[in-house]
């Protein structure tokens, strides 16, 4: 206590923060969700190939956007597999684009959704030739929490 008194009334509160900014990382990590905590505070969530198996925390209104790599050329496709319509609204259809004009190459799936009522959810997205088992599947749990 000596040590705040010391610093003055304007140092405390910054001092505050800092400790309980420490403190809440701390124990995000221990219970394994960091990285929610900080995709929570940062705006718009954007998702990949290793964010696999993850816990997705958003707010009404948050966008979240999923990218995977495929190759559509080959017949498998990414598309959406499961998703509750009442904690997630797709926003347009999936888009896929060549990384390259080279015929057959592929190139990054981009799904872009957004977040509707509180609640928790799983979105899964498979890739897969039509009529055939997913040779991949990507799956999170998405938590929608009130603002």
């Amino acid at each position: 206590m000596q040590i705040l008194e010391r610093l003055g009334d304007r140092k405390v509160i910054p001092v505050v923060a800092l400790l309980g900014f420490i403190v809440m990382t701390g124990m995000s990590m221990a219970i394994g969700v960091a990285q929610p905590f900080f995709r929570l505070i940062s705006g718009g969530v954007e998702l990949t190939e290793e964010d696999n198996g993850e816990v997705v925390a958003l707010v009404p209104g948050q966008e979240l956007t999923i990218t995977l790599y495929g190759n559509p050329t080959t017949g498998y496709e990414w598309r959406v597999a499961s998703l509750d319509s009442s904690r997630l609204r797709q926003l347009g259809e999936g888009e896929w684009r060549p990384e390259s004009g080279a015929t057959g190459s592929g190139g990054p799936y981009t799904f872009r959704f957004e977040a509707v009522e509180p609640g928790q959810s799983t979105l899964q997205l498979v890739n897969q030739f039509p009529g055939e088992e997913p040779v991949e599947t990507f799956e999170v749990t998405v938590m929608v929490s009130r603002q």
